[in-house]
């Protein structure tokens, strides 16, 4: 099969060896971006997936905030959002009442419709192989990616993408140090409005109402022609308010969301339910002679605070643009050289926050104690005064 490339033609390089300057392991989201990057720069890049056309995948479904600014930092914002859905403005909303109604850049994809954007957008000089990799060998100056069928790429580092995979960083004695089991749940599904009762909203989010409920909130945002919602509680699997959700979903969100009826009316679900266990992992003994980890290959994050691909776009923005053209300007990618990268303020403050983030956004959304009422009560209560005061503004500059 072919290799896919700006022409959309999928084919698949049957070379039985290739010498590159990077081997990138994983075409997904963060593989993809970084062949595009160093293609950029003209590195010789080898790109490996055992998928040919990336399947439908729960995962990043909109892309906002800081994503936006680091994709447009990058020239890859115009390729990613092509597809994709804007969300002009999010109804931010608790207990049935108006916390804040906020213009936003946002925008709702698919991830598999993401990943072929990116795809379609390799240049013609990254070799795209579709296969499963069986081996890695790695040193100061060479290393080696062989797979299943017997192809084999030789480079001068390979770049770890593979997210939540385990199999490649144990080939490589890389553990995983588990933060924290099942952190949090995260569903995701399409939702159609009642007949009589059309949705009056661009986007809207409904924030979790009581601690004891344990859930954080509800998102409801556009894709193309439907409405996606994607829902994230801190409950285990097992419990029987998720079987619930999966059988009765619109009974199961009123249970805990009962002030969401009012900005969703009768909605009824119209596809399967998507959901994901979301495990707080962190890498160690991670540091190699050439060998790299980006975004969840590193560390992963909890999805309910959207700091993910956050994430892994500063990996990837300053891996190719700080640390790789240095690197590869001085002879061999050795483990002191690679040390830099994971020393990044940047990036060490983004792992940070994120790490921080999962942690509050938890305690915050199911802590009972007073002081978490207590601060609850105040954080809302401000946002709500900083949009009252944003609505004022215009009609004191009028008046």
């Amino acid at each position: 099969m072919p290799d896919i490339h700006s022409s959309g033609i999928v084919a698949n390089s049957q070379d039985s060896t290739c010498d590159v300057d990077v081997a990138i392991v994983g075409g997904g989201f963060g593989g993809t971006s970084t062949a595009i990057l160093l293609a950029r720069q003209g590195m010789r890049v080898a790109l490996v997936d055992i998928h040919a056309v990336y399947p439908p995948d729960f995962r990043a479904e909109k892309i906002a905030g800081d994503q936006i600014e680091l994709l447009r930092k990058n020239n890859l914002l115009e390729t990613v959002v092509g597809k994709a859905t804007p969300v002009g403005s999010i109804l931010n909303t608790r207990s049935g009442r108006i916390v804040d109604e906020r213009e936003v850049e946002e925008y709702g994809i698919f991830y598999d419709a993401m990943i072929g954007s990116l795809r379609a957008a390799l240049p013609e000089s990254v070799k795209f192989m579709v296969g499963r990799v069986s081996e890695l060998e790695t040193g100061s100056e060479r290393q080696r990616v062989i797979l299943s069928d017997g192809r084999q790429i030789n480079a001068r580092l390979i770049v770890l993408a593979t997210g939540l995979g385990d199999g490649m960083r144990r080939k490589l004695g890389i553990e995983r140090r588990v933060v924290r089991e099942a952190h949090s749940l995260a569903f995701g599904f399409t939702i159609q409005a009642a007949k009589d009762e059309p949705f009056g909203f661009s986007g809207v989010s409904a924030y979790g109402e009581k601690p004891g409920n344990k859930v954080d909130y509800l998102s409801v945002f556009p894709i193309g022609n439907i409405m996606r919602a994607n829902l994230f509680a801190y409950r285990d699997i097992r419990d029987a308010w998720v079987a619930e959700l999966r059988n009765n979903p619109r009974e199961a969100i009123y249970s805990v969301l009962p002030g969401a009826q009012r900005f969703l009316g009768n909605f009824e679900v119209i596809s399967k339910i998507d959901q994901r266990v979301n495990t707080l992992m962190v890498s160690e003994n991670y540091l190699r002679d050439g060998v790299v980890l980006i975004g969840d290959a590193f560390r992963t994050s909890c999805p309910a605070v959207g700091t993910g691909l956050s994430r892994l776009l500063t990996d990837i923005d300053r891996l190719c643009n700080v640390y790789m053209p240095e690197w590869f300007a001085t002879g061999e990618v050795h483990a002191a050289k690679i040390a830099e990268y994971y020393a990044d303020e940047e990036k060490r403050a983004c792992d940070e926050r994120a790490a921080h983030a999962a942690e509050y956004r938890r305690s915050s959304t199911i802590g009972e104690s007073l002081r978490w009422e207590v601060h609850r009560r105040q954080h809302y209560l401000r946002r709500q005064m900083r949009n009252w005061v944003r609505q004022l503004a215009p009609r004191s500059r009028a008046a």
